[in-house]
């Protein structure tokens, strides 16, 4: 009865759409990220299988757990910043930053488990990444010279370094990853997340994590850079 382009006036018909999502209205990805993101996605799916996939993903995102990342992002980012200092002239910071927030997001994921989270392997699966998330917006056409087709192939590589890290994560030591929580979930049947779910939501995290904290974190050097007064103060209340 709607047309696509349907407009909505007053505050009460807004309320209703903005708290009737999954009943009243449903909110889809385009085609391209649904597929690229995967089905098993919490962004792919609403109601009971969203809100099953959010309670068990939760645990890896509680403040304690948040904590127990904290030695493994400061130490990824003491190098990176080591390394900007060592490079002698001007960097691009929004380059170095992305690169910054990818790593830290797949070392908080997957710890040292698999070559991805090596130094050596990082270039390959940055480039990857970037093939990835370049596919997002493109037209959905499958073929190898399309930018969705290039999507495609890069997932499927990512599915395999991400599925060496689960069956790492299955028999390694603990180590406090994303992957170590997600893999001891349960759901209300006592059921644990599949394979497919487990991949995509890895995927999920990378699209939803490391490009936008990348972008914030450069927005935050930026106002480092024009009020360097404040900085002493941002010291102190880091050092608490």
């Amino acid at each position: 009865m709607l047309a696509l382009d349907t407009r909505l006036a007053g505050a009460s018909n807004i309320r209703k759409v903005l708290i009737g999502e999954n009943s009243l209205v449903e909110s889809l990805w385009p085609p391209a990220i649904k597929s690229l993101l995967g089905p098993g996605s919490l962004s792919n799916n609403g109601g009971a299988i969203h809100a099953r996939l959010r309670k068990m993903m939760q645990p890896a995102f509680t403040p304690h757990a948040v904590h127990r990342y904290l030695p493994r992002i400061t130490a990824t980012t003491t190098a990176a910043l080591s390394s900007w200092a060592a490079s002698g002239g001007p960097i691009s910071a929004y380059e170095v930053v992305n690169s910054l927030a990818l790593k830290i997001a797949i070392r908080v994921i997957a710890g040292s488990r698999g070559h991805w989270t090596s130094e050596e392997g990082f270039g390959e699966v940055e480039h990857l990444v970037h093939d990835w998330l370049g596919g997002l917006f493109a037209w959905p056409v499958d073929l190898p010279w399309t930018r969705f087709g290039k999507a495609c192939r890069a997932r499927r590589q990512l599915n395999e370094l991400v599925g060496e890290a689960l069956a790492a994560s299955r028999s390694d030591t603990k180590e406090d990853t994303v992957l170590e929580v997600m893999l001891a979930a349960r759901d209300e049947a006592a059921a644990p997340p599949t394979q497919q779910e487990l991949l995509d939501n890895v995927m999920t995290l990378l699209f939803a994590g490391h490009d936008t904290s990348a972008t914030s974190m450069v927005c935050i050097l930026e106002e480092m850079r024009k009020h360097p007064h404040r900085i002493p103060e941002l010291q102190q209340e880091q050092a608490r």
